[in-house]
């Protein structure tokens, strides 16, 4: 069982704290949410083209799973979802992006202009998105 630190179960004011907390810790519980809902693997380095990558969850059927905690936006971003939907040209299958609300902080979801390219990579290829906007983290207790 997956116990959450009694300081996730309320918000965290600091930017700093926010910051540790976003990147090095809810990031492996959004992780071990979709894992503990849908099974499949968690952290799974794959291959498009030349691209090496690490998707935050593979489902069962080859889906492929990326978690987000905080707001998205920029080229980091977009490159990101570029080799993921080169992967599910190259494989078939399909790509999940999940919008987490942060314990740790007030911001989620994609910026405008990745929102769009999110849109548009959804008529072509089998592209989900979803928004997870309650006390998700309580489940895992």
């Amino acid at each position: 069982m997956l116990r959450i630190p009694p300081t996730l179960k309320h918000k965290i004011e600091t930017h700093d704290d926010e910051h540790f907390f976003a990147q090095k810790f809810v990031s492996l519980l959004c992780n071990a949410y979709i894992f503990h809902k849908f099974g499949g693997r968690t952290e799974v380095t794959l291959c498009a083209g030349d691209s090496r990558f690490t998707i935050d969850n593979l489902l069962p059927g080859g889906g492929l799973v990326e978690n987000k905690a905080t707001s998205v936006s920029g080229w980091r971003a977009e490159r990101q979802l570029k080799i993921y939907l080169r992967y599910v040209d190259e494989n078939g299958g399909s790509l999940q992006y999940n919008f987490f609300t942060s314990p740790v902080g007030s911001k989620f979801g994609p910026s405008y202009p990745f929102a769009l390219i999110l849109a548009q990579a959804s008529m072509k290829f089998d592209v989900a998105i979803h928004f997870i906007d309650r006390e998700w983290w309580e489940e895992l207790q």
